[in-house]
C-alpha cells in the first residue's frame, strides 16, 4: 500500500515539473515579461492650495501640479447644488482657474481632478470630496455695526450686508455682551467688549460699549423701541416723501419744525428753522440727528445764512446728558463763544417745538425716542 501511494506521488511531481518548466505545452500557459502591457497609470489627487477672493464678482483657485498629468476638470458647488464642472484644463502647468461667474455674496466650493489622455482614453484622478470654500466678495462685506452702545439690558442684532451666510459669532467677554448664532447682542453688565464674526477665514468686529441703566429715561429699552417704530410708520403713511426721506412738516407762523425719517440709517431727524433777529434777512436751521436704533451718541447741526454769507457748525450729545453743547466750525475750531450761546439758545427751541408737534401728531414725546436731554 505504502509503495503504491509512494509511485503516485512521484508521479504527480515529476507531472508538475513538466508543466511549469514548458509553457508552451500543457493547458496552462505562461506569460512572459515581453508579453506583459502596462496597465494605464492613475494620476494622483491633485492637491488644493488656496481659493481667493478678488474684488465682487471673481475668485481664483489654485492646486498643486500633478506630473504626470495630461491635464485638470474643475467642478464648483454651491449650498443648493452638487458638483458640477465648470471647466476643462489641457495643460499639466496650468495650475490656476479664475472664475467670474459667481455672485457677490455667495459661498462657492471647489475641486479638481487631473487627468491622462492616451490613444483617446481618459484616466481619472481621485479628488479632494471637502474642496475649498469660499464667498465671493467676502472682502466687501461689512457689518450693518462696527461700534455700538447699548444699555444694560438692550438687544441689538449684528448681520453681514450683502450675504446670506451664516458666520460664527463670539464675545470677547460674556461677562458684558453675549452674542447668539443669530448674531443678536445682549448686553450683560457695564464695560467694552469685542463681538466678531468668522467667515471662511475672514474677522469682523464689533465693539460694544455697555453703559449702567439711564437714570434719564424712565421708558423700557421695548416701550422705546416701539414709540421709534411708531413714529417711522406714523410718517411713512401719513408724511411726505423726499428721496429716502419721510417727514412731517408743522409750521405756527414763525417757527417750522420737521419731523423727518432716513429709510437708508433708520435715524430720526428733528428739524426747526426760523428768522434770527427782527427781519427775514438772516435765518437759522437746526438739526438734532438721533441715531435711535443703534445708539445714544447724537449729532445737532446749525446752519446760520443771510444775504451775504453761511456757516455751518456741530456738536456732539449724549441725548440722555445734560448741559451745555459745545459748537464747532466745519474745519473743526471750536466755535466763537457767541456762535456757542445762540447755538444752545436754538437749540432748546427747537427741542421743545418739536417735542410738541410729536406729541399732535405721533402722540410721542422725545422722551418716549430715548431723548432725554436737559440744558
Amino acid at each position: 500500500m505504502k509503495k503504491k501511494l509512494k509511485k503516485i506521488l512521484c508521479c504527480l511531481t515529476a507531472g508538475l515539473m513538466m508543466l511549469t518548466a514548458s509553457p508552451q505545452t500543457g493547458f496552462i500557459t505562461g506569460i512572459t515579461p515581453c508579453q506583459v502591457q502596462a496597465a494605464q497609470a492613475v494620476p494622483s489627487t491633485p492637491r488644493l492650495l488656496s481659493l481667493k477672493t478678488q474684488g465682487k464678482s471673481t475668485l481664483i483657485l489654485r492646486w498643486k501640479a500633478v506630473p504626470e498629468a495630461t491635464g485638470y476638470r474643475i467642478y464648483r458647488k454651491t449650498s443648493d447644488t452638487k458638483w458640477k464642472k465648470v471647466k476643462d484644463i489641457f495643460s499639466q502647468s496650468q495650475t490656476s482657474f479664475t472664475d467670474t461667474s459667481v455672485t457677490f455674496g455667495e459661498k462657492y466650493t471647489y475641486t479638481v481632478k487631473a487627468f491622462i489622455k492616451k490613444s483617446g482614453t481618459l484616466t481619472w484622478s481621485s479628488y479632494n470630496r471637502e474642496g475649498l470654500s469660499m464667498v465671493a466678495g467676502l472682502n466687501q462685506l461689512k457689518l450693518n455695526r462696527t461700534n455700538l452702545e447699548l444699555q444694560t439690558g438692550q438687544r441689538y442684532t449684528l448681520k453681514l450686508a450683502d450675504t446670506k451666510q451664516i458666520p460664527v459669532w463670539k464675545s470677547s467677554s460674556k461677562n458684558i455682551a453675549v452674542v447668539s448664532t443669530s448674531g443678536r447682542v445682549v448686553a450683560k453688565n457695564p464695560g467694552t467688549a469685542k463681538i466678531t464674526a468668522t467667515l471662511c477665514g475672514k474677522i469682523f468686529t464689533c465693539t460694544v460699549t455697555v453703559q449702567g441703566s439711564s437714570v434719564y429715561n424712565k421708558y423700557s429699552e421695548q416701550q422705546r423701541m416701539k414709540a421709534i417704530e411708531d413714529e417711522k410708520n406714523y410718517l411713512k403713511t401719513k408724511g411726505t416723501k423726499d428721496g429716502s426721506d419721510w417727514y412731517v412738516a408743522y409750521e405756527d407762523g414763525h417757527f417750522g419744525y420737521y419731523l423727518i425719517c432716513d429709510n437708508k440709517t433708520d435715524g430720526i431727524t428733528l428739524s426747526c428753522d426760523y428768522p434770527v433777529g427782527d427781519t427775514e434777512d438772516v435765518y437759522s436751521i437746526v438739526q438734532l440727528y438721533i441715531d435711535c436704533l443703534h445708539t445714544y451718541n447724537s449729532k445737532v447741526f446749525m446752519h446760520l445764512e443771510s444775504n451775504n454769507m453761511s456757516m455751518d457748525t456741530w456738536a456732539s450729545l449724549d441725548v440722555r446728558s445734560s448741559g451745555k453743547l459745545t459748537f464747532y466750525y466745519s474745519n473743526g475750531k471750536k466755535a466763537d463763544s457767541d456762535v456757542q450761546n445762540l447755538g444752545n439758545t436754538l437749540f432748546e427751541v427747537m427741542l421743545d417745538g418739536c417735542n410738541q408737534v410729536l406729541k399732535k401728531t405721533v402722540k410721542l414725546s422725545l422722551k418716549q425716542l430715548g431723548v432725554s436731554y436737559t440744558a
